[in-house]
C-alpha cells in the first residue's frame, strides 16, 4: 500500500506540475495548454476522484498564480470545463484504460477522441460564458455567432494543442505500462495493471 501511495503521489504531482509549467511556458501560444490532457489521465489513472479533480482544478490555479486572473465568472466555467474530463471518469477509466477490454491502440485513439470532444465542449461553454458575461457582442443569435467566428482561431490552437498534449501523455502512460508489465515486473501502479 504504500508503494501505491507513493506512486500516486508522484504521478499527482507530475500531472500538476508539468500542466502548470506548460500551460506558463506557452503562454504565448493562444490557447494551447495540457490541462485537459492532464485532468482525463487523472479521471483515468486515479482510482479516487478527490485526486482526479485536485489535478486540473490545482494546474490552473497554479498557473494562474503566474499568469494573472480574469473576469471571475469566466474564471469559474474555465475551471469548470477544465475539470468536465474528471466527471466522466467512469466512462474514460472503461474506455481508456489498458486492460484486457482495450488494446493499446483502440485505448489511445478514444482517449485522443474524448480529449477532442472536450476541447469543443470548452470552445463552446466559454465563448457562450464570455457572449454572456462581456458586452462586447450584442445579446443577439448574430451576436453570439459572431462571437463564436471571431473564436475560431482561439479554437484551432486549443483544438491543436489538446490533440498533441492528449497523444503525448497517452503515449507515457502506454510506455510505463510496457515498461512496468515487460520482463516479468509486477507493476505497482494500479492504473498500469493488465
Amino acid at each position: 500500500m504504500k508503494n501505491v501511495a507513493k506512486t500516486d503521489l508522484f504521478v499527482w504531482v507530475a500531472l500538476i506540475s508539468v500542466g502548470a509549467w506548460l500551460r506558463v511556458l506557452l503562454q504565448d501560444l493562444p490557447n494551447v495548454a495540457p490541462v485537459i490532457a492532464v485532468a482525463m489521465m487523472a479521471a483515468v489513472y486515479f482510482r479516487q476522484a478527490g485526486w482526479a479533480w485536485s489535478v486540473p482544478i490545482l494546474t490552473m490555479a497554479i498557473s494562474d498564480v503566474f499568469l494573472g486572473s480574469y473576469h471571475g465568472g469566466l474564471m469559474l466555467v474555465n475551471y469548470a470545463m477544465l475539470a468536465l474530463p474528471v466527471v466522466c471518469r467512469h466512462f474514460l477509466k472503461r474506455h481508456c484504460s489498458l486492460g484486457a477490454q482495450n488494446s493499446e491502440i483502440a485505448a489511445m485513439a478514444k482517449f485522443v477522441g474524448c480529449a477532442a470532444v472536450a476541447s469543443v465542449l470548452f470552445f463552446v461553454v466559454t465563448n457562450f460564458a464570455f457572449w454572456c458575461f462581456f458586452d462586447m457582442y450584442p445579446r443577439t443569435l448574430v451576436g453570439l455567432t459572431q462571437c463564436y467566428i471571431q473564436a475560431l482561431p482561439f479554437f484551432r490552437y486549443s483544438f491543436l494543442g489538446d490533440f498533441v498534449f492528449a497523444a503525448s501523455i497517452y503515449s507515457i502512460y502506454l510506455g510505463a505500462h510496457v515498461w512496468l508489465t515487460s520482463d516479468g515486473q509486477v507493476s505497482a501502479v494500479r492504473g498500469l495493471r493488465k
